[in-house]
């Protein structure tokens, strides 16, 4: 990565005197042609020679204009809103404190949780405060959280020390780190793709906790971290 600036710099630049910048950029070209159309031993011919065989095969990129946003950092505040110009729109509920981007365009506000969109809402304009809501942020009446949701309502659906491997236990011990990390995998990932990654763990004797989660995530990726592959039309300018 560094070595074209090192030689720019050092093979150039050094010890040279240039009557103003033309000058310079006219040498610099002189400079690079010549150093294109040396002879590479590592590629078997000069770069000039490589180029020119390449080029015909070479496509122009299509022309791409992104679109124009104006980019901010929010806290969700404490009841699951983010506040764009004194207006607060919502997000889901589970985000309550992170911090995500805030992409304003001209007719809409996109909010982001690193390169995910969590969230879209149609500008407004007009008094200061103003909530914005969708209802798909908010968990249904009564319950604690939503259906399909890696975390169960109920504690007696979650894992207690008695189903896991006596393996595992023996692994984990009283070490008190250790003992920390299964017990948040244990609150935070779904029981049913955690079990099936302890009947594999404790079928081939393999208790190291970094593997376990790696086991977990692998089930579970298809349903929380995907992104999205179709995009309407206005919002194929968001990446």
């Amino acid at each position: 990565m560094e070595a074209p600036f090192h030689r720019i710099e050092q093979g150039f630049l050094t010890r040279e005197n240039f009557a103003d910048w033309a000058d310079l950029n006219h040498r610099a070209r002189q400079t690079c042609e010549s150093w294109n159309a040396k002879f590479s031993n590592k590629l078997h011919a000069s770069r000039r020679e490589l180029f020119a065989a390449e080029q015909p095969h070479l496509l122009p990129l299509p022309l791409h204009v992104p679109e124009v946003y104006e980019l901010s950092t929010r806290i969700v505040d404490a009841e699951g809103y983010v506040n764009v110009n004194r207006i607060r729109y919502s997000v889901p509920y589970q985000l309550i404190g992170r911090t995500l981007e805030a992409r304003e365009t001209v007719d809409r506000v996109d909010i982001y949780a690193g390169a995910r969109r969590i969230a879209t809402h149609m500008g407004t304009y007009g008094e200061a405060d103003k909530r914005i809501t969708d209802l798909v942020h908010r968990p249904p009446r009564g319950q604690g959280s939503p259906v399909g949701s890696g975390r169960s309502a109920d504690p007696a659906d979650r894992a207690g020390p008695e189903q896991l491997p006596a393996g595992l236990k023996h692994h984990v011990s009283n070490r008190q780190p250790p003992l920390r990390r299964l017990l948040a995998m244990l609150r935070e990932y779904p029981w049913a793709a955690l079990l099936t990654a302890l009947a594999s763990a404790e079928q081939h004797r393999l208790f190291d906790l970094d593997r376990l989660e790696r086991m977990v995530l692998r089930q579970i990726a298809d349903d929380y971290f995907v992104l999205p592959l179709e995009l309407t039309p206005s919002e194929s300018g968001d990446e």
